[in-house]
């Protein structure tokens, strides 16, 4: 299988993304609408690419701003923050195209020194900033309890950058505390973005 991470990046990110789940779900005024010319077949070459390796004594989990090469952010308007979350809660992000992407993005992740997984789940409306849907990857691994009902969790994100679409909105998840980091592969580059999890 093609592997698309020659150019993996310890550190994708100029701000970041802690929010509350409780984001407004009027739909946007001015919501873009990606034309529908990502094929098939480049899904399926991103599919091909696999998790970066688990490192058994990673140096720290770094969760300072760094340079982007190409691809998307987690962001909230344009004030940098500390990149954490707490585990088991679902927390809102919104990934902020930048450099002029434009393709395909699968979006996954894990623990930088475990197994444990990060879940994504779609929000059920954009919020009014002109987001774009985010589609779930393949079907749901499970499903969580939440104040708003249940919420279905998946193994990644697929982000269609093209058409005007410039950020998408959705939940990630962890099950527990430690050093995660978000992978992001993309047409010709792929990318790791390290953050912590906090109890």
């Amino acid at each position: 299988m093609r592997t698309l991470l020659s150019g993996l990046v310890l550190g994708l990110a100029a701000s970041a993304c802690v929010t509350s789940p409780n984001l407004p779900t009027t739909q946007a005024k001015q919501t873009p609408k990606p034309a529908e010319s990502i094929g098939q077949s480049d899904w399926n070459l991103l599919d091909g690419t696999d998790l970066s390796p688990i490192q058994p004594n990673p140096v720290g989990c770094d969760t300072g701003a760094t340079p982007v090469r190409a691809g998307v952010v987690p962001a909230v308007g344009v004030n940098p923050t500390e990149r954490k979350l707490k585990a088991h809660k679902p927390t809102a992000v919104r990934w902020e195209l930048v450099r002029g992407y434009s393709g395909p993005i699968l979006l996954r992740g894990r623990q930088l020194d475990g197994p444990a997984a990060v879940y994504f789940s779609p929000l059920e409306n954009s919020p009014t900033d002109n987001s774009s849907a985010a589609r779930a990857d393949g079907e749901p691994l499970k499903s969580i309890e939440t104040s708003h009902g249940s919420m279905r969790l998946y193994a990644g994100m697929r982000l269609s950058a093209v058409g005007g679409a410039r950020s998408w909105w959705t939940y990630v998840y962890t099950d527990r505390p430690g050093c995660f980091f978000w992978q992001q592969n993309g047409r010709d580059y792929g990318g790791l973005l390290t953050f912590q999890v906090t109890p």
